[in-house]
Parts: C-alpha cells; structure tokens; sequence
C-alpha cells in the first residue's frame, strides 16, 4: 500500500473520533430499514406513488432558485435539469 496510516498520529483526536463516529451513524441508519425487513427496491408500487410527488417539489424548487437567480430560460429546460 501507500504507507499513509502512519500519519494518523498527526491528525487530532476529535477529528478522527468525529469522523468514525459519522461513518458508524451513517451505517447504522442505512441499516434501519433492512433490519425491519423493508427493503424499498422491492417495493415499487409504494415508491411509484410518490415518486411524481417528489419529483414537482424537486422541479418547484430548482425553478425557484434560478428564478431568484435570474437564470431562468424556459427555452433550453436541458440546462435546467442539469443544476438538479
């Protein structure tokens, strides 16, 4: 390998405990859902439902903030869906 585990020593205590800590919170609520025995992937027609839900908010709020931006052109909507 590289050889780079030996200046950890360099880094300070809080940032590493901070950043481990991160890393286990992250893993641990991705693994709520599973735990219970729901896996989201499976369940298209619950997805499905909502999908057309989230994806109106997501455009209203992109629309919003090129609005306020003054960027927005309503001819070329490719670049809009880009800055998602």
């Amino acid at each position: 390998m590289i050889g780079l585990g030996k200046y950890i020593k360099y880094i300070p205590y809080p940032v590493v405990s901070g950043f481990m800590t991160a890393i286990g919170v992250i893993i641990l609520v991705t693994q709520i859902l599973p735990a219970v025995g729901y896996y989201p992937k499976e369940d298209l027609q619950y997805v499905n439902e909502f999908k057309p839900k989230a994806e109106a908010v997501i455009l209203d709020n992109i629309l919003k903030k090129e609005a306020g931006e003054g960027i927005l052109v309503l001819e070329d909507f490719k670049q809009t869906i880009k800055n998602c």
